[in-house]
């Protein structure tokens, strides 16, 4: 009778874990990502006007070599294109448009690359710089990992010593009070 219960305790404990894991990983943390997924269109918008800010900039502080460069690639490429293009002519389209920047950026001197992705991070972390998480989502996030983590650590955790407890403390107790 003692091992029966020993077994019903024991096995209601490790088949509540798989149910549980697949709750947190099919409900909770489905709609919890949800929740810190949605962006407000307004926000899109604002992130469509900073890469556009972005790009305007890079371009407005190109040097008249890099434009020829650019306008050369573009050129090359629009050449190529047709109405319907096979898979190869596609490719040689790409070719064609890596092989014209990479030469325009492989005649650059050093100075020059280092000034052009200077340039460019700068513009691109100035557009971007209002694009952050929020404070709410910071904090949503945050309540959700810290109950996410405490949830596991206290069930992993707390597993071994259960069982300790459950095999030398409570089943010999249930043993002693069922034979005498």
């Amino acid at each position: 009778m003692s091992e029966s219960i020993y077994l019903s305790i024991y096995l209601s404990i490790y088949l509540s874990l798989p149910l549980f894991s697949y709750l947190f990983i099919y409900i909770i943390k489905p709609s919890f990502t949800l929740l810190l997924s949605r962006q407000s269109p307004h926000r899109k918008a604002a992130r469509n006007a900073a890469d556009a800010a972005a790009a305007y900039i890079r371009r407005s502080q190109e040097t008249t070599a890099e434009k020829t460069a650019r306008n050369a690639a573009k050129a090359a490429a629009t050449s190529i294109r047709r109405t319907q293009e096979s898979m190869a002519k596609k490719i040689a389209r790409y070719a064609a448009d890596a092989a014209a920047t990479s030469a325009a950026r492989s005649s650059e001197c050093s100075a020059q690359k280092r000034k052009r992705r200077q340039r460019d991070a700068i513009s691109t972390s100035a557009a971007r710089s209002s694009f952050g998480t929020s404070m709410s989502e910071s904090i949503y996030l945050s309540i959700y990992l810290s109950i996410y983590l405490s949830i596991y650590l206290s069930i992993y955790l707390s597993l071994p010593l259960f069982s300790y407890l459950f095999i030398y403390i409570i089943k010999p107790s249930f043993s002693l009070f069922l034979y005498t």
